[in-house]
């Protein structure tokens, strides 16, 4: 006789259950028999399963269903933007339904579990498998602990458990002293390692802030750790947390915890590949993170640390992948800068986010010169003097960059000074005026990206992009997104109409332009006043389309306009078909326009138009060709 299914509870109340109890009634039946024959035995009856049974018993195909299914669960599911320590402690709402339907038979059961535990946001379930644990964890206590059989069940589920995600505090997890950690782990007969198939570790400071949990949680299918002992900074750098700027008792006491644990996790995950830590640093900590080989670093240092330190981080010959956000840095640049040695051997991908002055010192500290892709990301009060700085230094020692990203983010209040920003002085301007080939000496740079540019910042971006669009005929991606479109456009007069496109881009004797993706600030005005049809886009003979592929490859165009009013564009259908047949006539590939927010109905009629030419062309010349 089976035993009765549990009722739904929550999600810690079935992982805390022993899947093999529960045994579906009609598959321990017995198989009946027709009866007997000349006394003989039973002969039982001959049925072929059919497909259905044959998918269902199917240890390949039955696993796949279910993970389908857990994808229509949650994308049916209620939908919640809640980001708050709660909504991450708590189990997701997938779980409950998931384990109500698992609970039909054991077939569906054993197929399913190891979707169930996959990831798990706690410790409790799989430690409360043990026989001696109570309502908490008290260690062995009176219990009479004899050998490893007593982690039999704790064994069956382990390795069922990829990724930790621990964000819930102690108090509602597994709080476990270091005195009973210590006892669990100089039991005889345990597991070594607990979770032999543990990839993934996220802690959030929330959660044990000691740490010492990952003296049991590491392990060498560790790929990937991460640890955070300050608050997160969500989703601006406007306000710092208040543990972020401690450099006190407090702030050495996280930092001591954490470099207590770093030999264990330098001599157990053996294999660790990606290192995310947000929290204060040491040139001790530096030290411990190049005993590893990891391959993928994020530092959020959130102290105000001198950038020199962060030296220490070119004896990492395995890198490929680093990302810095440091809002408080501290440092100065050098008045001579000449980069020698060869550092980072394998680094590729840089993402740096700081302060204006530090963006450029960081490479100073770094040197690297291998990069492929590039993002800098500008905190606070920013000038155009340290954007082209920045970019004539990572662009001038990096001669095979080819992905760059440039964007702005707004800073600490108490580190924005004044509401203005001072004006360059005549000697950067002159500096300026020397860096602003940067982009066009770079022969490899392929995309570039400036996004949320500010106010005071659009018109020397926008020279900037205009000059090297020109002649970098490498570039396939650019893009240019303002910070407010709507509060730009008093101070950007100057602002290009669509005919700037064909200076840009359309070149009479260099056919050679490799764009595919361009995104612009136009002046909305100017689009609706200009005169397309006196450009030499009509006064110029267009051969047929396979003649014109190979001179003008963009794809795709998107269009943001500025309008003092703050409305979007409005168009006539006249001023509609004459952006058409412009456009059409400057880029006989033009697969897709687009506009800003709120003006997509208006660019979507003239892709629609666009579109009905590029046919019309192809069907005429076709008929011509074949005569």
């Amino acid at each position: 006789m089976s035993r009765p299914l549990p009722t739904q509870g929550d999600t810690d109340s079935f992982v805390n259950s022993d899947l093999s109890n529960y045994v579906d009634g009609e598959t321990s039946s017995k198989i009946s028999g027709h009866g007997s024959v000349d006394g003989e035995c039973p002969v039982p009856e001959e049925k072929l399963p059919s497909a259905m049974e044959k998918t269902l018993e199917s240890e390949d195909i039955l696993p796949i269903i279910l993970l389908h299914l857990k994808e229509n669960v949650i994308r049916d599911g209620p939908v919640t933007a809640d980001s708050s320590l709660a909504a991450l402690a708590s189990p997701p709402k997938w779980k409950g339904p998931f384990r109500a339907f698992l609970l039909v038979n054991r077939l569906f059961l054993h197929a399913g579990s190891n979707i169930l535990w996959n990831t798990m946001e706690g410790l409790a379930p799989i430690f409360s498998l043990l026989p001696w644990y109570k309502q908490k964890y008290d260690g062995l206590g009176r219990f009479n602990y004899t050998s490893s059989v007593h982690w039999e069940r704790f064994n069956f589920y382990a390795p069922r458990i990829h990724r930790l995600d621990l964000h819930s505090s102690l108090d509602n997890d597994f709080p476990i002293s270091p005195v009973l950690l210590l006892e669990l782990l100089m039991l005889q007969g345990r597991p070594d390692p607990f979770f032999p198939n543990l990839q993934s570790i996220s802690i959030s400071p929330h959660a044990y802030p000691g740490l010492h949990i990952l003296f049991v949680l590491a392990g060498k299918s560790t790929h990937s750790l991460a640890v955070a002992s300050r608050s997160e900074i969500v989703p601006t750098f406007a306000t710092i947390p208040s543990d972020w700027e401690g450099n006190g008792a407090k702030g050495n006491g996280a930092l001591a915890e954490l470099l207590a644990v770093f030999p264990r996790i330098s001599l157990a995950a053996t294999h660790l590949q990606s290192f995310d830590y947000r929290g204060p640093i040491s040139a001790e900590f530096l030290r411990y993170i190049c005993l590893t080989k990891i391959i993928s670093l994020k530092l959020t240092v959130t102290t105000a640390s001198d950038a020199l330190i962060l030296q220490k981080l070119q004896k990492l010959k395995s890198l490929q992948r680093l990302s810095i956000e440091a809002p408080l840095l501290g440092g100065v640049m050098e008045d001579t800068f000449a980069p020698q040695g060869r550092f980072f051997p394998r680094l590729k991908h840089l993402e740096v986010a700081a302060r204006e002055d530090q963006v450029p010192l960081l490479f100073q500290v770094l040197r690297p010169k291998r990069l492929v892709t590039v993002a800098l990301k500008f905190i606070g009060k920013t000038q155009a003097f340290s954007v082209y700085l920045s970019l004539s230094i990572y662009l001038g020692h990096n001669n095979k960059l080819q992905n760059l990203s440039v964007s702005f983010i707004d800073g600490p209040r108490a580190s924005q000074g004044l509401t203005g920003v001072r004006r360059e002085t005549l000697a950067e301007r002159k500096v300026m005026g020397d860096q602003e080939d940067c982009i066009i000496d770079s022969q490899s740079l392929q995309h570039l990206v400036f996004d949320n540019v500010p106010l005071h910042l659009t018109n020397p971006v926008l020279h900037l992009l205009k000059k090297s669009m020109r002649w970098s005929y490498q570039l396939k991606t650019v893009i240019f997104r303002a910070h407010d479109t709507k509060s730009n456009v008093q101070a950007n007069a100057n602002l290009p109409g669509l005919s700037v496109l064909e200076d840009l881009l359309w070149k009479e004797y260099f056919p050679s332009h490799n764009m595919e993706h361009l995104e612009f600030l136009f002046d909305g005005k100017q689009i609706i006043d200009e005169d397309l049809l006196d450009s030499n886009a009509f006064k110029r003979r267009q051969g047929s389309p396979a003649a014109t592929l190979h001179s003008q490859c963009l794809r795709i165009l998107k269009i943001q306009t500025l309008q003092a009013n703050g409305q979007g564009l409005q168009l006539s259908t006249k001023r509609k078909v004459e952006i058409a047949m412009y456009l059409d006539r400057l880029f006989p590939r033009l697969e897709a326009v687009q506009g800003s927010a709120g003006e997509g109905g208006v660019w979507e009629e003239i892709e629609m138009l666009v579109k009905s030419y590029q046919t019309v062309k192809e069907h005429v010349y076709a008929q011509v060709e074949a005569m």
